[in-house]
């Protein structure tokens, strides 16, 4: 897995890991993790769950500085 720049070296081994099953059922219901953090979904099937990631890869690419930094803001506040 190849480290970005802003990544901890401590981490990787658990972002290896949340990579590697990055997605798992619950309830019959389907989520993915993020290397971010949060955990998305539910989604009715394993498929739709690929879509969700993507969906959600292509959001933190598109998205503006001022949405992604109230998008983490708010993710990192309802993680504690």
């Amino acid at each position: 897995m190849a480290i970005r720049s802003d990544d901890n070296p401590s981490q990787c081994n658990i972002y290896s890991k949340r990579l590697n099953g990055r997605y798992y059922q619950s309830n019959h219901k389907w989520y993915f993790y993020t290397r971010e953090g949060p955990t998305l979904g539910p989604y009715s099937n394993k498929e739709s769950a690929k879509q969700g990631l993507n969906d959600y890869l292509d959001f933190l690419t598109l998205a503006s500085f001022t949405t992604l930094e109230l998008y983490f803001k708010y993710t990192q506040k309802n993680k504690s």
